[in-house]
């Protein structure tokens, strides 16, 4: 049989560009707002201490707050008293884990040091201090620094 070609070319898929253009800038909104609000908001305010810049802390670490009225927390969770806050963090379900001790101006530094001594006896002995960053001040308000001639 003799086959003849056809006048007119099959019609070709078109590839609508507009859908997929929506679909990732809707994806390029999820994820800029996704970072935006993605910041860490502990359980209990304390002002921190502010030292110099220094090592970044650790990921994945146990938080204890000491707050200033005298209550401690593992977490989000309110202990009764020091002692308990050190069981909670030496009864942690993956082991023992770096602490890291956010600790309010307003507490006195025998308490912060007694818990740091209750933390070592309990076997706890990767332990930070959570400290804030000094605000900026006026350009060249920096820390002085005594030149030696």
């Amino acid at each position: 049989m003799l086959k003849l070609a056809d006048a007119d070319p099959p019609p070709r898929a078109r590839f609508e560009m507009t859908p997929l253009l929506d679909v990732v800038f809707l994806l390029i909104v999820f994820f800029l707002y996704a970072i935006v609000r993605m910041h860490v908001s502990p359980a209990v305010r304390v002002d921190l201490p502010e030292t110099a810049a220094g090592p970044e802390a650790p990921r994945d670490v146990a938080v204890l707050t000491l707050a200033e009225g005298g209550g401690v927390w593992v977490g989000d969770e309110a202990a009764a008293d020091d002692a308990a806050a050190v069981a909670m963090l030496a009864a942690g379900a993956e082991g023992p884990r770096p602490v890291l001790v956010r600790c309010d101006k307003a507490v006195p530094v025998g308490r912060a040091l007694e818990m740091l001594s209750r933390l070592e006896e309990a076997g706890l002995r990767d332990v930070a201090f959570e400290t804030a960053q000094p605000a900026e001040g006026p350009a060249g308000a920096g820390p002085k620094q005594e030149v030696k001639k």
